[in-house]
């Protein structure tokens, strides 16, 4: 195995996930099969292993920053027909009744688009989207996390150099509904349960290859698939039942068992991280010192020391991360140089190691394994959010930073605030600047490392949309 393989090896071994790639050239798919494994073989282990993880938005399997000159250099095909509705008017398929409802050119990062929608029958709602100039070749489907319902592409591969640079033909469907995160949709028709279950991911893949072949007169060269949470499930489900869909598939974290991950996974974790009103026992700031010492406890387990948890098995005591001076106190707000926790936190960390449980006996198969906490934040543990900390007694209020101005000398920041609704503005601001000490001591822990000094903070109102609110009201006059 030579250097480059050894470092795409390494970095789907971190990030912990299901590589199934299908490709003729396996640096062009850029990903690789487990060593040792045939391409198309998904190892029973390393499957157990990924389910085990958190089910929701975990690392992807293998999203490499690779370097467009890393793969096969395939030229860039420019398009035959316009991008207009009458060029896909007719597109539609015996496997996959299709309607195209929407063409029209975009501008997206930079990159003309040409966003193709429509409809597969009965309701699976697609979207595709074709670079008007530089095609190399390529297709990426992507999936939908959750119960999935609405209609966006999504890749966490941003740093692929082909998707950076606008040059894959890409496509995703909601997956037959539109009904947000319930399930009761699908409650009395079977066929949006088979829509949803997998033929949405197939029947959008045919629509796609043949827009791509009518657009530019050939169908793609390689075709990809990635997807997390039900998009892994996706994933797995594609390369079951329709194995010659994609050249490689990227199936993050899936999702198999709904009842279970809602009720007892993340129903136990969101009980254990938030017991309460209070802060959370699992904060933001927490994760980088619990990777960083998961790691260190686990690192050297299967017999190498190489920054990597390899040993799913590897069982580590959050208790031997409590700050030392701090044991008796909860306050989790003064750690010690950045490399410990609060009693309050071990006590969650370690409950959410061991999984959900009703005293002796596991609920759930498996737990959040060591190694993982980078990829709690969202799932298991809510952002720092330090203005919402002090109106979080304000209900139905929302604030968002409009505008910052900085001083010269990076003394003094002003902060411009947008209130709604905006009769409260004042008093928000105003409860805002009385706990500015507070604040600043969060901004301060956030930010220690790139400033020098922590400015001091001053808030106030955005009246800018009102502003200009009152501008169109005396033009109308």
């Amino acid at each position: 195995m030579n250097a480059r393989q050894t470092a795409m090896h390494r970095l789907a071994s971190r990030a912990g996930g299901i590589l199934l790639p299908r490709c003729h050239n396996p640096v062009d798919c850029g990903i690789l099969p487990f060593p040792g494994s045939d391409p198309m073989i998904l190892q029973p282990g390393r499957l157990r292993r990924r389910l085990s993880l958190p089910l929701a938005a975990l690392p992807w399997a293998l999203a490499l920053p690779l370097d467009a000159q890393a793969v096969q250099d395939l030229p860039s095909v420019m398009p035959r027909l316009p991008c207009t509705l009458n060029s896909f008017a007719d597109v539609s398929l015996a496997e996959a009744p299709a309607q195209v409802t929407s063409v029209q050119t975009e501008d997206i990062n930079g990159k003309a688009m040409c966003l193709v929608q429509g409809v597969i029958s009965p309701q699976i709602r697609f979207i595709v989207r074709l670079p008007v100039i530089g095609w190399t070749q390529r297709y990426l489907q992507t999936g939908c996390g959750g119960l999935c319902g609405r209609l966006a592409i999504h890749s966490p591969q941003r740093d692929c150099a082909f998707e950076r640079d606008g040059t894959l033909a890409m496509a995703s469907t909601d997956m037959g509904h539109t009904s947000g995160a319930g399930g009761i949709w699908a409650a009395a028709d079977m066929q949006l349960r088979v829509d949803f279950g997998y033929r949405a991911v197939h029947a959008t893949r045919l629509i796609a290859g043949e827009l791509i072949h009518r657009y530019y007169g050939q169908p793609p060269k390689y075709t990809y698939f990635s997807g997390c949470s039900d998009g892994g499930r996706e994933a797995l489900m594609a390369v079951q039942r329709y194995p010659k869909d994609f050249d490689g598939v990227v199936a993050g974290a899936p999702s198999l068992v709904f009842t279970i991950q809602n009720s007892m996974y993340h129903g136990w974790n969101a009980r254990i991280v938030q017991p309460d009103s209070d802060q959370p026992a699992i904060r933001e700031d927490d994760l980088p010192i619990l990777h960083r010492r998961a790691v260190q406890a686990c690192d050297a387990a299967d017999g190498t020391t190489d920054g990597l948890v390899s040993d799913p098995t590897c069982k580590v005591d959050p208790w031997q991360w409590v700050c030392p001076d701090k044991a008796a106190d909860p306050s989790r707000d003064i750690m010690n140089a950045g490399n410990c926790i609060s009693p309050r936190t071990a006590a969650a960390v370690a409950e959410v190691y061991r999984g959900a449980h009703d005293g002796d006996h596991k609920l759930v198969l498996g737990s959040v394994l060591p190694g993982s906490e980078l990829a709690w934040l969202r799932v298991l543990v809510p952002r720092n959010a330090v203005l919402q900390r002090q109106t979080q007694q304000a209900p139905g209020v929302l604030v968002s930073v409009s505008r910052v101005r900085i001083s010269p000398d990076l003394s003094v920041c002003r902060g411009y605030l947008s209130v709604f609704p905006s009769e409260r503005g004042e008093e928000i601001v105003a409860n805002i600047n009385a706990n500015v000490k507070t604040v600043r001591f969060e901004l301060g822990k956030r930010v220690r490392h790139q400033l020098r000094i922590i400015p001091e903070l001053k808030f106030f109102i955005d009246d800018s949309l009102d502003y200009i609110e009152h501008i169109d009201e005396l033009l109308k006059q």
